[in-house]
């Protein structure tokens, strides 16, 4: 099994504030999801907890669609405290996944210093450690750039709304499971 992540967040740097955090988890030999989640975080506490927002982030978000832009309002009214959010998301990955699993899972984010980066210093700010361990971490662009991917990547039609976090996961997932499929040849 596999977690997908994507993390909305008011800056590209590793101390980010988080406005959302999607998950899924999956198969990377058929590209199947089977659970979801998704929370919205409060800003305000994680900027008092030493998170940052970033000019150029918060203009790339007025660039974008109307759909992402209201995602990302309304999810600010019924975020929760981003204690919260982690603690909920730990509660979430142990009751989907058995303890081998966890322990064997690879946690996917886009970037190796983004999804997963945000997430950890998300749980680190909070004073928790998150269930999934660290070596666990995996890297989509890396994944598609060693397998050759990247035309792939690009000519993936994205279903739903773009930077819409669970939408950003699923297709994500797509993306990974054609690269395994690609180096793999689709067998399990």
């Amino acid at each position: 099994m596999c977690i997908m992540l994507d993390l909305e967040t008011a800056g590209t740097a590793n101390n980010a504030a988080v406005f959302s955090v999607s998950a899924v988890i999956f198969s990377l030999s058929t590209g199947e999801v089977f659970n979801e989640f998704e929370q919205f975080a409060e800003i305000q506490g994680q900027v008092d907890k030493g998170a940052v927002i970033d000019v150029g982030t918060f203009l790339w978000w007025l660039a974008q669609g109307e759909d992402a832009r209201r995602m990302i309002i309304k999810g600010q009214e019924k975020a929760s405290p981003a204690r919260e959010v982690v603690a909920q998301f730990n509660y979430w990955l142990e009751c989907a996944l058995s303890k081998e699993e966890l322990e064997n899972v690879q946690m996917w984010g886009n970037g190796a210093t983004a999804d997963n980066v945000w997430l950890r210093n998300m749980f680190n700010r909070e004073g928790m450690e998150c269930v999934v361990p660290f070596w666990a971490d995996a890297d989509m662009r890396t994944l598609v750039k060693f397998t050759g991917c990247e035309k792939i990547k690009k000519e993936m039609p994205f279903e739903g709304v773009k930077h819409n976090g669970l939408d950003d996961c699923k297709h994500q997932v797509k993306i990974c499971h054609a690269a395994w499929v690609k180096v793999y040849g689709g067998i399990a």
